[in-house]
Formats: C-alpha cells, sequence, structure tokens
C-alpha cells in the first residue's frame, strides 16, 4: 500500500495534539545520538528568523506520545490514526485502533490456497477491551472515528 507517511503528537504536560501541516509551522522529527527521537519546529511566519527549535522528545515512560497516520480513510472519509477510537457497524462497541501482530483467519491471508488456516500478520488492528478484534483494512468502510484515546478519553472508560 502507498500512502503518505504521516504523524501527529500529543503532548500531555500541554493537553494538546499536534498535527503536522495543519499549523504556519513546519515540523520534522530528528533522532538526536543518545536521546531518541525528538519533535522540532520551525515558525513559517517569520522566515527571515526561522531557526528548528525543538518541541519536544519521545522516551519509554515520559509522556508525550508519537502515533501514525494508519493510510486509510473511515466510511465518511477521515483519515484513521493510531490511537482513534472508532465505531464500527460489524461489531459492538468503541475500538482502539492500534499497530502490531495480529492473528487472522484465512480473509486476512490473501493467499490462493484453499485451506483455512489462521496466519499472523502484522499491521493496523481494532481492539476492544484488550481483545484484537479485526484487521483495520477489512473494516474501515464500516468504521467511523468519533474521537482518540488521548483528547477524548471518556469513550473508553472501562477498559473499552
Amino acid at each position: 500500500m502507498n500512502r503518505p507517511i504521516k504523524f501527529r503528537v500529543w503532548r500531555y504536560s500541554y493537553g494538546e495534539m499536534i498535527y503536522p501541516g495543519r499549523e504556519e509551522k513546519e515540523y520534522r522529527l530528528v533522532w538526536g545520538n543518545n536521546s531518541g527521537w525528538w519533535l522540532e519546529y520551525m515558525d513559517l511566519e517569520d522566515i527571515e528568523n526561522a531557526r528548528w527549535e525543538a518541541v519536544c522528545n519521545f522516551v519509554e515512560g515520559g509522556s508525550n506520545f508519537l502515533m501514525q497516520f494508519t493510510g486509510f480513510h473511515d466510511k465518511n472519509g477521515k483519515e484513521i490514526w493510531e490511537g482513534d477510537v472508532v465505531e464500527s457497524s460489524l461489531s459492538i462497541g468503541k475500538h482502539i485502533v492500534k499497530y502490531g501482530s495480529f492473528v487472522a483467519g484465512k480473509e486476512a491471508c490473501r493467499c490462493p490456497c484453499k485451506v483455512e488456516h489462521p496466519v499472523s500478520v502484522i499491521g493496523w488492528y481494532i481492539e476492544r477491551k484488550g481483545k484484537k478484534i479485526s484487521l483495520l483494512e477489512s473494516v474501515k468502510e464500516f468504521t467511523e472515528v468519533i474521537g482518540n484515546v488521548f483528547e477524548n478519553h471518556e469513550l473508553v472508560g472501562d477498559g473499552e
């Protein structure tokens, strides 16, 4: 799948979601030798004095969270991002979009064999109450983004 590689950032201490490219700033991710990933920005409104400034870094256990665009859109054409909360007409309840390994049936395999077998794939999936429900690609046209786990944490109360 060809898709744009885009990231968004949740800055917990500021209670804000940054969507690079949607503001009057240019953002970039950089790798700092022993300091991990950093998000930097340049103010495009003052291009004569523009310089890269650090916004935040991403360390394990830190309060800044980096999320990737899945490359998919929901049934309304809205972008689906890692960490989004979605509802699907194919299953009950609210689901969280995640990335990782998923064991699925033959429908996820796309192989020409006629044997029913589980297959392990790595990709985008939806999860509910800690249980992996379905590959996102197979349900995206039945899915609607209703928020995300950071700005709308009430949507996933009680482990939903």
